[in-house]
This record gives C-alpha cells, sequence and structure tokens, in this order.
C-alpha cells in the first residue's frame, strides 16, 4: 500500500507483488480480507475472546464483480 501512497495505480502495485512472488497464486485471497480476519480472530480467542467468524466484519479490497466466482484470475 505504501506504493500506492506513492502515486502507483493499485492494478500496478498488485501485478508487480504477484510477478515477485509475494502473494498468493491468486492475489484475491490476500486482498479479500479474510486472511486477515483468520489471524485477528485467533489473537482475540487467545486473549480470551468468545467470538466467531461471524462477529468480525470484513471488507474486501476489490468488488464483488472481480471476485473468484465472477471473474477469471487471468482477467483479475
Amino acid at each position: 500500500m505504501s506504493e500506492v501512497e506513492n502515486g502507483k495505480s493499485f492494478n500496478e502495485v498488485v501485478k508487480v507483488a504477484k510477478d515477485l512472488g509475494y502473494t498468493e497464486l491468486d492475489p484475491r485471497d490476500d486482498l479479500s480480507g479474510m486472511d486477515v480476519a483468520r489471524k485477528g480472530l485467533i489473537l482475540a480467542r487467545l486473549l480470551g475472546q468468545r467470538i466467531d467468524m461471524n462477529t468480525i466484519k470484513i471488507e474486501s479490497l476489490y468488488p464483488d464483480k472481480m471476485g473468484p466466482g465472477t471473474m477469471t484470475l487471468e482477467d483479475f
């Protein structure tokens, strides 16, 4: 995201990160927010919170129309 803050487009930054092997094979796995939510859930439970995944609000960095069920990885 620091590259985006420096003026590069989000698309360009994601493509470069993917090409460098920094992302999952499908970058949407990293950008969906689910991975962060899972880690947050684990930390919360370790701290004694009794919550489940439904308690966590997840916001993806890409719109639904670009999701795995509607757009191919190549088109993404």
